[in-house]
Order: structure tokens, then C-alpha cells, then sequence
């Protein structure tokens, strides 16, 4: 066995007690669909434009098309493409082809010597599934805003948090708690059945909740390690890492994670409070299966 297959058959291992997406819910889910409302059709220009915006230094899908093939076939591949994407979201169907990522295991530090924590899998798919998930997820975020904070990076989440801190060091009676919370492979054992009910409970619109679910059914992965590439595997669980949609995601598996106190409480906690919330996020963890990294917590 060589070490890419090695390194695959961790990978699917992770995800093998998580109970696989009940497919008949999807069937009957995307069986009911509306019809696709007319500000999700995509119009060939935008194809166009988002294949002229391929990075001819980004590392080619797994289809080994050449990116400067898409760029300079561009005028010519658009109409076919847009008429795939616009069938494909109308349906609720991804082509399968859209489903298969290269894995590549980036070293979290120098000279890693186990697989389970010292590797970060990220995934590279195929370009023409990246631009139809840019498409996606636009009207996921269309969506979505409504559950953010007015829109703010994580840049400005960060000097707000900064701003609190400084604020509240003016004041020598004041004692500083902060609690940092990270998270187990959150990508990698998201549950398919907890995303599919967290999306159709959030009232996310039909069609975008059919597609991603589908994006994430019976997808396929292969690793590669400079010359060594291993067999293609079945992934039933997670949200692969390097994907547009992943984070999208992620924030959707954790949007009712929520505190019934203020925000500046939440930075200055006393002892007690400080135990409560975190005995909190411990249990709300167990819901979506999302498991603790106690010892970077």
C-alpha cells in the first residue's frame, strides 16, 4: 500500500461512524422543488467572466483539464457550461464528475510525524465545479446575511473584540477572561443528515439546499502526495476543505450557537459564568457531532 493510500484510508476512517445521508429524504425533497426562480439562472457573460478569471498558477482539478484551455476557449465553452449549471440547479443535481477532489495533505508543521493531527487535508476540484459553486453560493450569502453580524469580516470581528479588551483594561477592577474554542476536525465530520435539517430549518431556499446537498452525496476523493496517488474513495461525511462551499457550511452547522448574554459579558466573565458558557458549548457540541479540541481550548 502506498503511503497516498495510507494516508486516504485514515481520512474516510474519520468519517466512518457518522451515519450516512438518508438519500431517499433528498430524492423526495429535490422530487418537490418549485420552479427555479429567474434571478438564479446564470447568463452566459457571467460564465464567460468567471472562466477568463481562472488563475493560470492555481493547481489544476482532477479532470487535468489545462486552465489555459478554459481561458482561451472561454466565448466558446460559456454557453455550453451555463446551460449545465442552469440544469444542474434547477434540478438539484450535480454531475458526478463535479463530485471527485484531489487531496493534498499540507503539513501543519515541519517534519509531521502523525497522520491523524499533524496533517490538514485540502481539496482541489475540478474548475468548472468551482465556478458553479461561486454561483451557488452567492444566493447562500444572499440568504445567509440576515444571520451575520451586519455583514463584518473577521477582520472587524477582531478589533471589535480588540476595542472591548482595551476598554475594559482602563479599569484596574476589572479581571479579563477569554475563551478561545476550537473544534476537531470540523470539516471532516460535519454530519450530511444535521447540515441537510439545519438548512431546511433556517428556511434556505429550495434549490440552493438541493444542490449543496447533493454536491456533498456520494462524493469521491483521491490523495496525492508528489508522485504517489492513491485509489478513489466514497466519503459519506464532511465538507471537504479548499472548497467554495465548505465554509458556507461550517457557519450553517453552527449558526444557533448562541449565548443568552451580552456581548462585553461574554469577553469580561466572572468564574461562574465563565464555567456555565463553556459547559454549553460542551453540550451543544455533542448535537451536531462536532467534537472539542479540549487541549487548544
Amino acid at each position: 500500500m502506498s503511503f497516498a493510500d495510507t494516508v486516504n484510508m485514515h481520512l474516510c476512517e474519520v468519517t466512518q461512524l457518522i451515519p450516512i445521508l438518508d438519500e431517499g429524504k433528498l430524492n423526495v425533497y429535490r422530487d418537490n422543488l418549485p420552479p427555479m426562480p429567474s434571478e438564479y439562472i446564470v447568463e452566459v457573460e457571467e460564465v464567460q467572466t468567471g472562466l477568463h478569471k481562472i488563475k493560470l498558477t492555481k493547481a489544476v482539478g482532477p479532470d487535468n483539464v489545462p486552465h489555459k484551455i478554459l481561458k482561451e476557449l472561454a466565448t466558446s465553452l460559456a454557453p455550453p457550461v451555463t446551460s449545465i449549471i442552469n440544469n444542474s440547479v434547477r434540478q438539484g443535481i450535480v454531475p458526478d464528475q463535479w463530485k471527485l477532489a484531489r487531496i493534498t495533505p499540507i503539513p501543519k508543521l515541519y517534519l509531521p510525524v502523525n497522520i491523524e493531527s499533524n496533517l490538514c487535508p485540502i481539496a482541489v476540484n475540478n474548475s468548472l465545479a468551482k465556478i458553479a459553486e461561486k454561483f451557488v453560493s452567492r444566493h447562500f450569502n444572499e440568504y445567509f446575511d440576515e444571520f451575520t453580524d451586519d455583514n463584518r469580516s473577521t477582520t472587524h470581528s477582531l478589533w471589535k473584540i480588540m476595542h472591548e479588551l482595551f476598554l475594559a483594561s482602563d479599569s484596574s477592577q476589572n479581571i479579563i477572561r477569554v475563551l478561545f474554542v476550537d473544534f476537531t476536525k470540523a470539516f471532516d465530520v460535519t454530519d450530511h443528515n444535521v447540515l441537510f435539517n439545519k438548512f431546511v430549518n433556517c428556511g434556505m431556499p429550495e434549490h440552493v439546499v438541493a444542490w449543496s446537498m447533493d454536491f456533498l452525496c456520494s462524493c469521491k476523493q483521491l490523495v496525492k502526495i508528489a508522485d504517489s496517488v492513491s485509489t478513489v474513495s466514497h466519503v459519506t461525511a464532511g465538507t471537504p476543505q479548499g472548497i467554495v462551499s465548505g465554509p458556507n457550511d461550517f457557519k450553517l452547522i453552527i449558526h444557533d450557537l448562541q449565548f443568552d448574554i451580552g456581548y462585553v459579558l461574554c469577553l469580561l466573565m466572572i468564574p461562574q459564568l465563565f464555567q456555565f458558557q463553556m459547559t454549553h458549548i460542551i453540550a451543544y457540541s455533542k448535537k451536531p457531532l462536532i467534537i472539542l479540541c479540549l487541549g487548544q481550548t
